[in-house]
């Protein structure tokens, strides 16, 4: 639920205000801010920081219950190729990215702003004059699936390998818990040895099992 302050209310209830909007995003080692407005603005509370003048828009949040997804798409004003270099030059994905809502007064002040979207960028397309930037919430995280299948023997393919990290003098392994005990590596072993005693097994919650009468 997002906090709207008394003052951003009462503004807005005047209906003599002015809405603008602001973005900011990470990279490796910097954090950039950027506002729609005509001159810069520098905020000491919320979301603070010194923010330049950029020309941007952004979709309205999609949100499926269903997937547990939201995400935004910003579109911004690339035509001096600012954002060429920091999206070439840096790896960005998953890189945190914040879109506000603000509004200002009739005599010109600051009254407040609101978060509107938090999220991770996804992915960004350039073009001759654009920049979109995908960006999704961290609930997209839920509808990734693993590619790691659930398994009693060991998972890991090579032996020796990278998670296997066995190093003596050993030449085989059939990747089962007695061989792994044998060789002395369980501490590495990839697999879940006792999914075959669970198999059929009634499993409850609680402090008392209650599996029914009927």
């Amino acid at each position: 639920m997002r906090t709207i302050s008394t003052d951003l209310l009462a503004e807005i209830e005047s209906n003599e205000y002015f809405p603008f909007y602001l973005f900011t995003f990470t990279d490796d080692v910097d954090t950039y801010y950027y506002c729609d407005l005509d001159v810069g603005i520098t905020l000491t509370s919320g979301p603070s920081g010194s923010y330049v003048p950029r020309r941007f828009s952004f979709s309205g949040v999609k949100y499926s219950s269903a997937d547990i997804v939201d995400n935004i798409s910003v579109v911004v004003d690339n035509k001096d190729d600012t954002f060429s270099s920091i999206f070439l030059d840096s790896t960005l994905q998953g890189e945190s990215m914040e879109v506000y809502g603000g509004i200002l007064s009739g005599a010109g002040d600051i009254v407040g702003t609101i978060k509107l979207f938090e999220g991770t960028i996804d992915s960004w397309q350039l073009d001759a004059s654009n920049i979109t930037i995908s960006v999704t919430s961290e609930l997209s995280a839920w509808k990734q699936k693993t590619l790691s299948n659930h398994s009693p023997s060991c998972r890991w393919k090579a032996f020796k390998g990278t998670e296997c990290q066995y190093a003596g003098i050993e030449t085989w392994c059939d990747r089962t818990w007695a061989r792994c005990d044998a060789i002395g590596n369980t501490q590495h072993f990839g697999g879940f040895r006792w999914l075959p005693e669970l198999e059929g097994k009634v499993i409850w919650w609680g402090q008392q099992p209650d599996i029914g009468t009927e």
